[in-house]
């Protein structure tokens, strides 16, 4: 039975489980040597896993994880053992891989290892830019991994663009925050904050004309270019493009709304940290005169401490739920906040 190891962001792995529980019902899920963002999924076919919207990468394992002597001899000796079919009649191949610990080879020099013991055992040639096969060995401290990494940009960025905003969001992440949204069928949703695009366009190709999703910024010229990135994917007519100022957002967004789900900006760089927690504090207020009773806002917070004091001191919204993701190598907190009723105030 084929088995397969794919790389999500690290605290959307239910997601994940959840998504393949969907698609395949008798697929198999494991974790990984307890590695987060790691996944060992059994019974499921490549294709069926490059449907999947919640991870970035995937890997047929070739060799699951092994303990090996700690040396480059050690490692050498190690993948000369390995069994790697598809390199029998392959055209070419290449060797990619991640290091983690202290060994006495680096990285580079696991590649140059790894290329060599395998042309000598299947007397392929190796080439790092036209090539069949990328074989991907990991070392991990006395452990190392081996498997077949299968490309596709289409995990990795799902959508076709002219414009990539810097901040922007992996499809992957912007698909886990749709799902903790749970979005219905005939919601109203809004991402006041959309930059490139990402979140409105993974909520178009997965709910198309089933819900109204609004694409919005405070600068004109990133509403076009959101425009643009969803024309390219013929998308642009299942989303409408609003310039949208969260300090006035009730001028913008006139009819009730289901959803906002958003990544505000963090002011990591460009703002002040009073700027940054008056923009915190007017998005709490003015969503709260937008969204339905029972709406709900999905956020991806960095300043957390503050949003989170916020959240309590305006009491308008619950927190629902919250956890720690990885998105663009930092740690920032989902938020899932439900808006506040007479009940909850009793």
């Amino acid at each position: 039975m084929r088995k397969f190891l794919v790389y999500c962001s690290h605290g959307i792995e239910d997601i994940v489980i959840e998504e393949v529980r969907q698609l395949k019902p008798e697929a198999i899920v494991e974790p990984f040597f307890e590695i987060q963002g790691r996944l060992v999924i059994r019974n499921i076919t490549l294709d069926q896993l490059r449907q999947l919207h919640s991870i970035y990468t995937i890997i047929e394992l070739k060799q699951d994880i092994a303990e090996f002597d700690k040396t480059s001899n050690g490692i050498y000796e190690a993948i000369k053992q390995l069994e790697i079919p598809e390199l029998k009649t392959a055209s070419s191949f290449r060797v990619s891989s991640r290091r983690y610990g202290q060994h006495d080879f680096t990285s580079n020099d696991l590649q140059a290892m790894a290329g060599k013991a395998l042309q000598e055992n299947y007397q392929t040639p190796v080439s790092l830019k036209e090539y069949q096969y990328n074989i991907r060995i990991d070392v991990i401290a006395k452990y190392y991994f081996a498997g077949i990494e299968h490309e596709d940009k289409r995990l990795e960025q799902r959508f076709d663009r002219t414009y990539f905003h810097r901040a922007g969001l992996k499809p992957s992440m912007a698909y886990a925050l749709l799902q903790l949204a749970d979005i219905q069928d005939g919601d109203t949703v809004v991402d006041p904050f959309a930059g490139g695009g990402t979140l409105p366009l993974e909520a178009a190709g997965l709910y198309g004309s089933k819900i109204q999703n609004i694409s919005g910024d405070l600068y004109s010229e990133e509403v076009a270019k959101a425009q643009e990135n969803a024309a390219l994917n013929n998308l642009d007519e299942l989303i409408e493009f609003r310039a949208i100022n969260v300090y006035r957002m009730e001028d913008f967004v006139t009819e009730p709304v289901d959803k906002i789900i958003s990544n505000p900006p963090y002011g990591v760089k460009s703002a002040t940290k009073s700027n940054i927690r008056k923009l915190y504090r007017v998005m709490l207020i003015k969503a709260a005169t937008v969204l339905k009773d029972h709406g709900k806002m999905v956020l991806l917070m960095q300043r957390t401490d503050m949003f989170r004091e916020l959240v309590l001191r305006t009491k308008l919204f619950k927190i629902c739920h919250e956890r720690v993701i990885e998105a663009n190598s930092l740690h920032p907190h989902v938020f899932v906040l439900g808006k506040v009723d007479d009940h909850d105030m009793e």
